[in-house]
């Protein structure tokens, strides 16, 4: 197994000879604070409610269920539907993809599968079923029922933004990386992220590049080497003598004789 050097922030198998960061450094481990799944379930009806009448509506449902898979919404808040989401998929169909998440007790994920499997349970058999106002003046509500379709994901942990679940645990998304939909992904060609918990890199100015993706500074974008020149790790090398290059090259290999009737001046072919 990998270990972590919480000072250099490098792995227990990361060599030094490692110029141009392709190695993601590691980071800090947090406790989650949460047990989360995503469900998307759908409704006999045409007409979506909003974001937060389906929200509210499920979670009203859950809590007011006399089935014991649903006992964590009522004991102490430890269950809530986070957000909840409508889309319309046809004329008599809509679509909702709901987050619940467990709060506490997130040692014990058997609390929130259970709530998993019983929702999934009802909603495939077409008997799940929540309210929502449609005016509160008028005091109207409606009902809609689950049409049988639905998908669920597994329960995970959840981790703050700029980490990632690894083993019951959320791992920091170190310099050189971002989170993106959970995971961290090392910055690609051209960018850098200098800061732990990035979501996002941060582009080279114009006219900068990096060798290679993984990059955890600014100092990483380069300027291109000019045709003549190759790059090395302290800067750019004129080729030699009587040899050029291409514009932007990255080895000595790069440099190639002048041909016959030429000779190099200031890394370009002149004609004699």
């Amino acid at each position: 197994n990998f270990t972590c050097d919480t000072e250099s922030l490098k792995w227990s198998h990361q060599i030094n000879g490692n110029d141009y960061g392709r190695i993601p450094r590691c980071g800090e481990i947090k406790t989650p604070d949460s047990l989360r799944f995503e469900a998307t379930v759908e409704f006999a009806t045409g007409t979506c409610p909003t974001d937060e009448q389906a929200r509210m509506g499920l979670e009203v449902t859950f809590e007011e269920s006399d089935d014991s898979a649903y006992n964590c919404f009522s004991e102490e808040n430890n269950c809530h539907v986070a957000s909840a989401t409508c889309e319309v998929k046809s004329n008599d169909a809509i679509a909702i993809t709901l987050n619940i998440e467990q709060q506490k007790d997130i040692d014990d994920q058997d609390i929130l599968t259970a709530v998993k499997d019983k929702l999934t349970s009802q909603a495939a058999k077409e008997n799940l079923v929540f309210s929502y106002e449609l005016n509160r003046r008028k005091r109207s509500a409606t009902s809609i029922t689950s049409n049988g379709e639905v998908e669920a994901k597994d329960v995970e942990v959840g981790c703050d933004d700029g980490y990632e679940a690894l083993q019951s645990q959320c791992i920091e998304c170190a310099p050189g990386s971002y989170e993106a939909d959970g995971t961290c992904v090392e910055c690609p060609q051209y960018t850098y992220a200098d800061l732990p918990a990035s979501t996002q890199c941060t582009a080279c100015s114009d006219g900068y590049f990096t060798y290679g993706g993984g990059h955890d500074e600014l100092e990483d974008c380069i300027a291109p080497c000019l045709e003549g020149f190759y790059r090395e790790p302290d800067g750019c090398t004129t080729c030699p003598e009587g040899s050029t290059s291409a514009y932007n090259s990255s080895s000595i290999d790069d440099c190639m004789t002048c041909p016959a009737g030429t000779f190099n001046i200031d890394g370009e072919c002149i004609d004699c």
